[in-house]
């Protein structure tokens, strides 16, 4: 089976029953990203959370969100591939801090 991927964004600027809403002023919309892939026989399922200032549509919120992952993993890519990241033991012992 080919691996497949299928996104729905849900969003919304209806914040009033947050309770944590004061603690971001500028706070306007929450939006969720319901993702579940498909890859070979196994399906996985995750529900990923954002917050913005923004008031944005979901087409919008689903162009930043896949930028702004493109541009981590491009990232870790290249951290892994040049500096052997994955491999490294540098920062053993300090999860917790990170």
């Amino acid at each position: 089976m080919v691996d497949m991927k299928n996104s729905e964004i849900l969003v919304s600027n209806k914040i009033d029953w947050l309770p944590m809403k004061l603690e971001w002023a500028s706070l306007k919309t929450v939006i969720m990203v319901h993702s579940t892939r498909t890859n070979h026989d196994q399906t996985g399922e995750e529900k990923r959370y954002y917050i913005s200032s923004a008031d944005k549509n979901g087409e919008s919120f689903a162009n930043i969100i896949r930028s702004h992952w493109g541009i981590e993993n491009k990232v870790h890519w290249m951290m892994d591939v040049v500096f052997n990241e994955d491999d490294s033991n540098i920062s053993t012992g300090f999860e917790t801090v990170h």
